[in-house]
């Protein structure tokens, strides 16, 4: 072995010798992760460190599941490290990215560890809900975990068995983002699921299975609409609702003569009793003594033509970036000297340096409809939220019509709409968004539309509090007139504003009465 690891017998936690512990690491680290070491000198390297790593200790932290080799998982937690080590000769600024170690390489390095494809993926997908254990999906950083999925489809299967629920709910996440239901062996995977005895598991399965087409999705659920139990009848009967075709009713129709369960023949004559081109406009609501109940059309924000961006702005935006890029050098070269304390200094060793032109670029990317997406440059989130920009983006918004200051204010979010922030960004555009549910002809359902189609979540206040909003649960904004143990006002949301949420939402009302099941 060529490489000097600075090894020696009493390495206690990690290692000392030659080097300094940190020098010895991070080159045992950097060989794991270059390929400087064919997989035999890996693999062999890597028992003698199980063998002298006290694993079991509570400062290193390994990943699960138990039944997978331990040299195998002590190999996975230093080529992750491997990735956050900084390269030889480097001691400041952002760790360069590398490219994600080959599949092949990884696979044999496993087979010579008594691995394999299966518990790599195992390792990637196990589930921990104990705080401090390390989790699998950090390896997305250094595998191309997809690539490995479909070299090898059936090792991504046999975890379906193998294991516990919160893994198999991240299978089935997986097979969600990568659209992956319609094919084999995934398809036969999502229809197990579906009649799984876990109820998240089901749902899971639910959302790979409305991915496949529908004429797909009507043939499998009419199969198991007559066959499975009553979950799995229950939910067939709303895909079948949802796909609301001809042939979709009569199916219904036919199952409801045999049909013994009143949740089901509830769910099932609720949607027959609505005419199908009643169903489709959706502008009225069947009331319980068969009356219609209109609902209010959308209403959207008064539009209007947009404003260019001028060569002033421009100059403002670049004038914004040089000064806060001459703030971070100075705060940094005060940091150096002592000036700052480090715990007020902290945030600088992650921070890094934006030059004016790349931070006006980025500005104006989002001002002309690039949402937020995570490829931001690292600091330009905490630039974006300094008083100086605010000041600078609501000077732009005040020249802008109400429908694209909306828009662009929820495409500014990151990724939540929270009602009572900390973040100067979010309560900006949190602010512009709660003026106009608190002016006339505001209508909240136009905004969830924007907001969900920009990826944005809600979180709303509840007692102490908050939590995120869930799907269907557009009816809790209710709540947000509740005053609560911060809030000594309540919420400024118009009558006119909550009416038609309620209207669309009348059918939860029933149910929590109990008039339906």
């Amino acid at each position: 072995m060529s490489c000097d690891f600075g090894v020696g017998e009493n390495s206690g936690r990690f290692y000392t010798g030659k080097r300094t512990e940190d020098e010895a690491v991070n080159i045992r680290r950097r060989a794991f992760a270059d390929g400087s070491l064919d997989a035999a000198s890996t693999a062999r390297y890597v028992e003698v460190l199980t063998a002298t790593l006290p694993t079991t200790h509570r400062g290193y932290r390994i990943y699960k599941p138990d039944d997978t080799p331990l040299a195998f998982r002590v190999y996975l937690v230093e080529l992750f490290h491997a990735y956050r080590t900084r390269p030889a000769g480097v001691t400041e600024g952002p760790i360069p990215a590398r490219e994600k170690q080959s599949i092949a390489r990884v696979l044999e390095v496993a087979a010579d560890l008594g691995a394999g494809a299966e518990d790599l993926l195992a390792s990637v997908f196990y589930q921990q809900r104990r705080y401090g254990w390390r989790n699998g999906g950090e390896l997305n950083e250094c595998i191309d975990v997809p690539a490995l999925v479909r070299a090898e489809p059936q090792a991504f299967i046999a975890l379906g068995k193998r294991l516990e629920q919160p893994g198999r709910e991240n299978l089935f996440a997986f097979i969600e983002k990568r659209e992956l239901a319609e094919g084999e062996p995934f398809f036969s995977m999502v229809l197990d699921g579906l009649g799984a005895s876990a109820k998240a598991i089901r749902e899971a399965a639910l959302a790979c299975f409305l991915q496949v087409p529908a004429e797909t999705r009507e043939r499998i659920a009419v199969e198991l609409l007559g066959k499975g139990k009553v979950e799995l009848r229950a939910m067939m009967a709303e895909v079948l609702i949802g796909i609301d075709s001809e042939s979709a009713r009569a199916a219904l129709v036919a199952h409801l003569e045999g049909e013994k369960v009143a949740r089901v023949r509830a769910l099932i004559e609720g949607h027959l009793a609505t005419a199908p081109d009643e169903a489709e406009d959706a502008t009225s609501y069947l009331a319980m003594d068969g009356s219609r109940v209109g609902i209010p059309p959308v209403r959207s924000p008064e539009d209007g033509p947009v404003p260019e961006i001028t060569d002033a702005f421009r100059a403002e935006l670049l004038a914004v970036g040089q000064e806060l890029e001459d703030l971070y050098q100075q705060a940094l070269k005060d940091s150096k000297s002592g000036k700052i304390p480090e715990s007020k200094a902290y945030y600088l060793k992650y921070a890094a340096p934006i030059a004016p032109e790349v931070f006006a670029e980025q500005v104006l990317k989002r001002l002309n409809g690039t949402p937020m997406d995570g490829s931001e440059p690292k600091d330009f989130m905490r630039r974006l939220g300094t008083p100086q920009t605010i000041a600078l983006l609501q000077g732009h918004i005040d020249t802008l019509p109400p429908k694209p200051a909306l828009e662009l204010a929820v495409r500014m979010l990151r990724g939540r709409l929270d009602w009572r922030s900390y973040d100067r960004l979010d309560n900006f555009c949190s602010g512009i968004i709660k003026a106009w549910l608190a002016s006339d002809g505001a209508d909240f359902r136009w905004l969830e539309t924007r907001a969900r189609a920009a990826g944005a979540r809600y979180v709303l206040p509840k007692g102490a509090g908050s939590r995120e909003m869930k799907p269907g649960e557009s009816l809790d904004l209710l709540f947000l007139r509740r005053r609560t143990r911060y809030d000594r006002d309540d919420e400024p949301l118009a009558d006119e504003v909550l009416w038609p949420l309620v209207a669309e939402n009348l059918w939860l009302i029933d149910r929590a009465l109990g008039v339906v099941n």
